[in-house]
Parts: C-alpha cells; sequence; structure tokens
C-alpha cells in the first residue's frame, strides 16, 4: 500500500494497493475528510462509491488509478496508446561540459530541463542518480571530481523543474524518465530506495506517476499486461510522467525483489523481453532494428539512441525503428520529421494516427 494512504479510514477498505488508490482518490476528491476515522466499512464504501461518478478520477484500462482524465481536445486520445507514440530524448539531460574538458564523449552541454521541454520538444530525460549522505538526498551528476557540472545538482530540484513545466502544459505526451543510479548502498537497500521514493513522491503526486502497478492491474504479469492489454490511453496518461531504471546490477536486484516483484515500486526497471517483469527495454544501437521492432510490436517501451558525441549517422537508422524515445546529445540539431513535438511510432501507431493527434501545441495548456 503507499505510504501517503496508509491508516485511518481508507485502511478499513483492505489492503489492495489498487483498491486503495482508487479510493483514496474519490476520498480527496469528494471531500470527505470529516467522516470518522471510526466509520464502518460499510458506511465508508456507501459514501466512496456515491461521490464516485462525480469525481474526476481516472481508472485505466487495468483499473488502477493514473491520472484524472480530461478532455484536451485531441481526436484520438481513447485509440492512441503510450506505445504509439515516439519522441525526442536527452541523454544525460542535467550535463554540462566542465571548462577544460578534452574527452569528446563529454563534450556537450544541455540546456535546463524546462527548456529542452518547452523550446527543444524533448519529451523523454535522463537523469543520473547518486545519494550524497552529507546532505541526506540524492544528486545528480556524471562522475565526481571529472564531470560535475549541471543544470540541476538535486535529484528532487530536477524532478520539481520537469513538474512545473508539467503543471503549466497538462496536454503533454507522458514524459520517459530514465533513471541511472550511479551507487547502491550495501547496508540498507529498502532504506534507500524509500528515500528515493519519498524525493520522487515530493515533486510528483502519485496519481500523476504511471507506475509499474497501473500498467500490470490484475494480469499475472507486467509483462503480460504490455503484450496483451497495453498501455494506458493518451488520454488516461496526458500530464503524467513514467520512470524507468537502467541497471542490471546488484541496485536491480535489490529493487526487484531478486527479479521476482515490481510492487508498491515507482520505477520500470531495464528488462530483456522475456522477462516476467519486462515493460521496458534499452536496446541502445539502432541498428538493431530487427530487436527493437519486435520488442516495439509485442508492447514494450524501448528506449534506443539517436547519436553519440561525434557519432550522428545512427540518426536516421534510429527514426526508422519502433523505438519509443531516441536519445540525443543534441536535440537542437535532431528532429522528429513531422513531430509535433511527438509523432506517431512508425512501426506501432494504428492507421489514421496524425502527429497532431499526438500532441498538439494548441491542445498542450
Amino acid at each position: 500500500m503507499h505510504r501517503a494512504y496508509r491508516g485511518g479510514p481508507l485502511a478499513l477498505l483492505g489492503s489492495s494497493p489498487t483498491r486503495t488508490r482508487v479510493a483514496a482518490r474519490a476520498w480527496r476528491t469528494c471531500n470527505l475528510e470529516d467522516v470518522s476515522s471510526r466509520a464502518t466499512v460499510a458506511v465508508l464504501a456507501l459514501a466512496v462509491a456515491a461521490c464516485s461518478p462525480a469525481s474526476d478520477a481516472a481508472t485505466s484500462h487495468s483499473g488502477a488509478v493514473v491520472h484524472p482524465k480530461r478532455d484536451h481536445g485531441y481526436p484520438m486520445d481513447d485509440l492512441l496508446r503510450m506505445n504509439h507514440v515516439q519522441v525526442k530524448a536527452t541523454h544525460n539531460s542535467y550535463h554540462v561540459e566542465t571548462p577544460g574538458n578534452t574527452l569528446a564523449d563529454w563534450h556537450y552541454t544541455h540546456a535546463p530541463l524546462d527548456v529542452q521541454l518547452e523550446s527543444q520538444g524533448v519529451r523523454g530525460l535522463e537523469l543520473d542518480t547518486r545519494y550524497v549522505a552529507e546532505a541526506d538526498r540524492f544528486e545528480v551528476f556524471h562522475i565526481p571530481m571529472l564531470d560535475e557540472q549541471t543544470t540541476c545538482r538535486a535529484f528532487g530540484d530536477c524532478l520539481a523543474v520537469v513538474k512545473r513545466w508539467s503543471d503549466a502544459h497538462p496536454g503533454h505526451t507522458p514524459i520517459l524518465m530514465q533513471i541511472e543510479p550511479k551507487d547502491f548502498p550495501l547496508d540498507d537497500a529498502e532504506a534507500y530506495f524509500e528515500k528515493m521514493q519519498r524525493e520522487i513522491l515530493a515533486a510528483w503526486p502519485r496519481e500523476r506517476i504511471i507506475a509499474p502497478d497501473d500498467v500490470k492491474g490484475d494480469a499475472p504479469t507486467l509483462r503480460d499486461a504490455v503484450t496483451t492489454r497495453g498501455w494506458p490511453t493518451l488520454g488516461e496518461a496526458r500530464g503524467t510522467i513514467l520512470f524507468y531504471v537502467d541497471n542490471h546490477d546488484a541496485w536491480r536486484s535489490s529493487y526487484t525483489r531478486g527479479g521476482t516483484s515490481l510492487a508498491d515500486r515507482l520505477m520500470f526497471v531495464d528488462s530483456a523481453e522475456g522477462d516476467p517483469l519486462a515493460g521496458v527495454i534499452i536496446i541502445n544501437d539502432p541498428a538493431d532494428r530487427a530487436r527493437i521492432d519486435a520488442a516495439a510490436r509485442a508492447g514494450f517501451l524501448v528506449r534506443t539512441r539517436a547519436d553519440e558525441t561525434g557519432v550522428t549517422e545512427q540518426r536516421a537508422a534510429a527514426l526508422a525503428t519502433g523505438g519509443h524515445a531516441l536519445s540525443t546529445d543534441f536535440p537542437t540539431m535532431f528532429e522528429l520529421p513531422n513531430g509535433t513535438p511527438a509523432r506517431c511510432n512508425p512501426v506501432t501507431a494504428p492507421a489514421g494516427c496524425t502527429p497532431g493527434a499526438v500532441e498538439d501545441p494548441a491542445h498542450l495548456r
């Protein structure tokens, strides 16, 4: 059960994470805070049920709360799903080149995150994170001492910048946020994960995060859900963010409880196609088009690279794939043809999809 909903009258509804999130949303929407915490299950259930039709709370195709659904004027929001979209993403989105740097791989500087979103058409971001005990917070930078310059040092500040932009543009396609942990605690992994989760939730409310539980719903596995029922529609997911982790070491193993579960976690993890926890797959080389397209057709979200510093010839290859997040070091030099700024995925989008149906500047607000 999500921390924000533990205890109090909502606990009477039982421990199902999905049921709790739905009830909690209805509870807040209908202003039932004055109901006594000693209310019976029947009374509370009736109160929640009675007010739910008037609520703006939306439930996803799986029944889990995703985001209050509002009409932003898009013509295909009940048909197009998250995996029908292709977006521009940035690699190490916080990065600022260190003065005097001589390494070609670090020879790039990004604008602040909100500028990327507002002016450069970026809808996919990447943050490298480290827990800094002295500050008791997660920080965002590349390599200590050698390559530390960043547009936003505190992880929470980075997320808040993105959230403020999202608040002002609620009609945007879901933001795909890649997290690459650069450290891992050896003593108390759960405390570490809890700190990160608290920092995420301090910036983004739970109902505006597309989490594994929301997509899995009542399916046997996350993989089953994305390959059969599919992702939320754009109508359900506009104005939200999806986090996924780039890691295959002890971090990932602990986060997934030994590869068994993402229950109550906020982030997806990079997985192989056959993994029961598969939802997001990172395939960095766009030359591996057959694998990328097969994964996209199966229902997975795929991140690939459009370029690297000094290597730009792979952009055309990336654009031809069914990759969903095409990552670049140079967002002002890489555009999605006909993107506004996102576009229909060339492999997975249904017939009739138009870039304006994916995202239209006229409907962002």
